[in-house]
């Protein structure tokens, strides 16, 4: 196996190798798996506040201002705009996903993604709300989540229920998370 350098793998971030950036974290956080050098990560690509990542949608070519996308998606030419850079950003965590689910893992015949559990979300249901945010919830086949299905839960189940549920799975019996109610239904 070859050993890569640093200078190897693209950790400048700014608009115009922002889609490199973006493909060499997610190697990153897959390599770290699959070396079993961690079993829990977390990442953000930025905040809709003046962070370099805001930048990050003109490497598509649209506005350098991932807020102010979110912010004129209720306006003319705004859906598309948002759309596409959010299809760009879900295309990455489909590529991640699915080199986790084509990675084996054991002796029998489950995959990397079997034994993960992949949260993914966007703060961009409604502008400065804080309902209805859009999360996807991957992988941990081998903790009993259920999964090819979408689920809609009311507005006033809290998203700290959905933590409940995942502790749950990894065999931790708690009963609350800060404002939690209690687990989901139906996602074990």
């Amino acid at each position: 196996a070859e050993l890569l350098g640093q200078e190897a793998i693209p950790l400048d971030a700014d608009p115009e190798s922002a889609k490199a950036y973006i493909a060499a974290i997610y190697d990153l956080l897959y390599l770290a798996y699959q070396t079993d050098v961690t079993r829990f990560s977390a990442f953000q690509f930025g905040s809709y506040g003046p962070t370099l990542a805001s930048t990050f949608p003109a490497c598509l070519g649209l506005e350098a201002n991932w807020h102010s996308l979110a912010h004129k998606a209720g306006k003319k030419g705004g859906p598309e705009a948002i759309g596409k850079f959010d299809q760009f950003l879900a295309q990455n965590l489909a590529r991640f996903l699915l080199r986790m689910k084509d990675t084996p893992e054991g002796e029998d015949g489950g995959s990397l993604l079997d034994r993960t559990l992949v949260l993914y979300g966007s703060s961009n249901s409604r502008t400065h709300q804080n309902v209805n945010y859009p999360m996807l919830l991957a992988g941990g086949s081998d903790f009993g989540m259920k999964h090819d299905r979408f689920l809609k839960f009311g507005n006033n189940v809290p998203l700290s229920n959905l933590f409940v549920s995942v502790l749950h799975s990894l065999g931790i019996e708690q009963s609350s998370f800060v404002d939690s109610t209690g687990p989901l239904e139906g996602i074990a």
